[in-house]
């Protein structure tokens, strides 16, 4: 504590005069001096990178981002769950599949990963949660009741939002066991809707999808759970 105390002293003169000098430095035998632009707008940055509380938040840039970054989307996520504007999937499905999507092969999801039919219209609002925000779609669609996979919405987000925080820290090692926990779940999808799973194409493919374009992967599972009927026996 003396230390800084010494070292405070010795920096508050500089400090002093930093502000004095703003626009003009002030000589104590001639008129002021202009200085160029360039060189204030420096020592104004530099003045306030040695302010205490900015060297504190620079010393922890990533942790108040985190922070933030996992407070917006939790806020988010209960504001879509308050507004109601989660839907509860019928367990018999809604509407039918568009026309192109009859011709699927049978061992793959009814909806195509970049099908865009439906898009622009009837699942305008899912598409849009998809691409802006994963957590929030990949949430709803695994939490919904008719799915019994005894998953949370809140823990998804959470999971979500900690795994793509933490990247930073992990060199993209938390993102990647994301992508590794969604194609699990999307294997247990398959299993629900009587899609081959369990095999190494199939996997092959999840994880690529996930890894290449993961809003594409979350609307596919979403609409697959909106639209189609899911087994009764789900174990």
């Amino acid at each position: 504590q003396q230390q800084q105390r010494q070292q405070q002293q010795q920096e508050e003169p500089q400090r002093l005069e930093l502000i004095a000098t703003r626009v003009h430095l002030r000589s104590q035998d001639g008129p002021p001096v202009k200085i160029p632009k360039k060189e204030a707008i420096g020592r104004v940055v530099k003045m306030v990178k040695e302010w205490r509380p900015t060297r504190i938040i620079l010393r922890h840039e990533h942790l108040i981002m985190l922070c933030a970054y996992l407070a917006l989307v939790l806020a988010t996520a209960y504001l879509v769950s308050s507004c109601s504007c989660r839907r509860l999937a019928p367990v018999e499905g809604m509407v039918p599949a568009p026309p192109q999507s009859k011709h699927r092969h049978p061992e793959d999801f009814h909806f195509r990963a970049f099908e865009v039919d439906g898009c622009c219209s009837r699942d305008l609002p899912l598409c849009l949660c998809a691409f802006a925000c994963i957590g929030i779609r990949w949430g709803d669609t695994l939490s919904q009741a008719k799915l019994k996979l005894g998953v949370g919405f809140y823990s998804c987000v959470l999971l979500h939002t900690l795994c793509f925080g933490f990247d930073p820290f992990t060199l993209g090692v938390s993102s990647l066991s994301f992508v590794c926990t969604a194609v699990i779940y999307r294997q247990k999808l398959r299993r629900i809707f009587g899609i081959q799973r369990a095999t190494f194409l199939s996997i092959v493919k999840d994880f690529m999808l996930w890894l290449c374009c993961a809003p594409c992967a979350a609307a596919q599972e979403a609409r697959e759970v909106q639209y189609m009927p899911a087994f009764v026996d789900t174990k």
